[in-house]
């Protein structure tokens, strides 16, 4: 079967805050080996010099082409992207990641002849202050993984699947009525339940490809290492969302997500013991959530050790925190 070589790939870039990283960023997508492309940065209202950096880039490559906007955070960028992309293909890189040359080479090449697929994935890098490292051991594979329509959702719920926006490649038609949830953190989580939604009705699935093609950079003050707000409200509250909506509807995918939002809480809590400033914010408020979780539930649910830590969460926190100061005594000696 001849491969098709003239579809376009349109690669989103949403940009705040990030000059010293931008060119680095830009250049990775400029110098892909793939060339039919179309790089669209929208600027989220930066207050650097990132809008200057966006006009010159244009140019430097015809390809390129900046979206200025007020700021309205991550979501709202990307879907500003998703407005005016003009590819058959989508992807999106975050402004302070980059890029292996040939990320967008290889997942078209998987995704272009096979009208099954709707999502292909690379494997991911971090990139720590020049040192490389695996982003998830658990994502490392050797040979190409599918996951099909049915399975995408619980696997992706369950992170068996690599479920991060930003190392692949979509078919333009699945994301024709999906949009990032604006005004969230840990927008992917929401954005890929609803691409589950979207992958169902067309029946696609997604093939995960045995080679790197993204640099994941970790910074202390980007948006998921942040610590102004704990990022576990918002995981918090986007699980809850996800119950809303498919309570009812599927009650796999039900279970699956009450799990994870059990876990959610209960990891939350047993954090906040060791964190003066954040515990007497919220430790009360999500104390109540977890005394909801029904005790038949958590015994049937979690080992041992955990079904004991939770009660004492529950009623006993002080006698927690006891014991988690000992046990991180011991660790530390």
């Amino acid at each position: 079967m001849t491969k098709k070589l003239n579809s376009l790939v349109s690669v989103i870039v949403p940009i705040y805050k990030v000059e010293d990283y931008l060119d680095e960023c830009v250049k990775s997508i400029v110098d892909q080996t793939y060339k039919n492309i179309e790089i669209i940065l929208v600027d989220d209202g930066s207050p650097d010099h990132c809008p200057q950096k966006c006009d010159e880039w244009v140019k430097k490559d015809l390809r390129i082409r900046v979206v200025h906007k007020q700021n309205g955070g991550l979501s709202s960028a990307r879907n500003a992207g998703l407005d005016v992309a003009k590819g058959e293909y989508v992807a999106f890189v975050d402004s302070d990641d980059f890029i292996t040359p040939d990320y967008v080479e290889v997942m078209y090449n998987r995704i272009c002849n096979d009208k099954s697929v709707g999502i292909v994935s690379g494997m991911i890098y971090r990139y720590t202050d020049g040192q490389t490292s695996p982003f998830n051991q658990t994502w490392n594979i050797t040979n190409e993984r599918i996951t099909s329509s049915d399975n995408f959702r619980i696997s992706r719920i369950n992170q068996t699947v690599r479920y991060t926006v930003w190392n692949k490649i979509f078919r333009a038609s699945l994301l024709s009525k999906v949009r990032f949830r604006e005004g969230k953190t840990n927008e992917d989580t929401l954005f890929m339940y609803d691409l589950g939604n979207a992958m169902v009705d067309a029946d696609y699935s997604m093939v995960e490809v045995p080679h790197y093609v993204y640099y994941y950079r970790y910074r202390e003050d980007s948006i998921c290492t942040s610590t102004k707000r704990p990022l576990a409200l918002d995981i918090i509250q986007n699980l809850k969302d996800m119950m809303d909506d498919c309570k009812g509807k599927d009650n796999t995918l039900w279970k699956a997500i009450y799990l994870k939002y059990s876990k959610a809480i209960y990891g939350f809590l047993d954090g906040l013991l060791l964190n003066d400033i954040w515990r007497p914010l919220y430790f009360k408020s999500y104390q109540k959530e977890l005394r909801k979780i029904p005790f038949s539930y958590i015994l049937s649910n979690y080992k041992l050790n955990d079904v004991l830590y939770i009660q004492l969460l529950k009623w006993m926190p002080s006698l927690r925190h006891r014991l988690r100061i000992f046990i991180e005594s011991r660790k530390n000696n």
